[in-house]
């Protein structure tokens, strides 16, 4: 995935040409997406449909090479674009639908646990205390294997 990224930069002219899949992931809201999605650049003007492009100059490909589950269409979408020319919003087009489809369980699964947050402040706390059991466990090892446990031999009154 950072190698993905280092690549949309490349191909970027700014920072607002990433998507950042962190400010799209909830909120329910669909238009973020494609507001966000579409603000991405190309190096192409977007009128000329009908001129034939490299792919690999176009970062959207790399998206939907990333997030596709159709990759035969992908390449598809490339042999056209090489050949005749795809417009960019035919691209943009797909890569919302993909992403959106991609997300939809995480939207779900986010408004079912905001509806029952109770159980989640439950499942922190049982993981806080677990991690804390864990944690003094470990320290204890810690302290036993560097000999620093000196003050709990003193407390149980063994004095070596």
């Amino acid at each position: 995935m950072g190698n993905l990224l280092r690549r949309v930069v490349r191909h970027s002219k700014s920072a607002a040409a990433f998507l950042p899949v962190t400010q799209f992931v909830g909120f329910g809201i669909n238009g973020t997406l494609g507001r966000r999605q579409t603000a991405v650049g190309f190096h192409r003007a977007a009128g000329n449909v009908r001129e034939p492009g490299r792919a690999a100059d176009n970062p959207i490909f790399l998206y939907l090479e990333a997030f596709d589950p159709d990759q035969q269409e992908v390449a598809n979408l490339k042999e056209a674009y090489e050949r005749t020319g795809v417009g960019n919003k035919v691209l943009k087009d797909r890569l919302t639908e993909v992403l959106h489809t991609l997300l939809e369980p995480v939207r779900e699964k986010r408004a079912y646990y905001e509806e029952r947050m109770p159980l989640v402040r439950e499942a922190l706390e049982a993981g806080t205390h677990r991690a804390r059991v864990l944690s003094r466990e470990t320290m204890g090892m810690v302290r036993d294997a560097m000999d620093i446990n000196y003050l709990d031999r003193y407390r149980n009154g063994g004095a070596s």
